[in-house]
């Protein structure tokens, strides 16, 4: 889902592999669920969909990824979003996944 949430993954792929690295994996989230208790685990991905008009959220980097990353490939990516916003509104999709289970009663 993180390496498709956009325009996030298009204009600043170093920030890809950023979040990856933050982020547990869903094995690994279900495995700490059951060990605390959790049984029926159930998952949902979520999509968000909006459209960019306004890059300065990005100047600022307002994502904490953005803030991890290379000056270097942060202009890079401010530099072609910029580009690309004279032509209009950019797609903004972004993804998330919700876990969620029962506690096993007496737990």
């Amino acid at each position: 889902m993180i390496r498709r949430r956009e325009p996030h993954a298009t204009y600043f792929p170093e920030a890809v592999e950023i979040e990856l690295a933050r982020y547990p994996s869903v094995v690994a989230l279900k495995s700490e669920l059951f060990a605390a208790g959790f049984v029926e685990l159930q998952e949902l991905g979520v999509e968000c969909h909006a459209e960019l008009t306004d890059i300065e959220p990005y100047r600022t980097k307002i994502h904490s990824s953005l803030q991890l990353m290379s000056n270097a490939a942060f202009d890079v990516g401010i530099k072609r979003l910029e580009h690309d916003l004279r032509s209009g509104p950019i797609p903004y999709t972004w993804r998330y996944l919700l876990l969620w289970g029962t506690k096993r009663s007496g737990d």
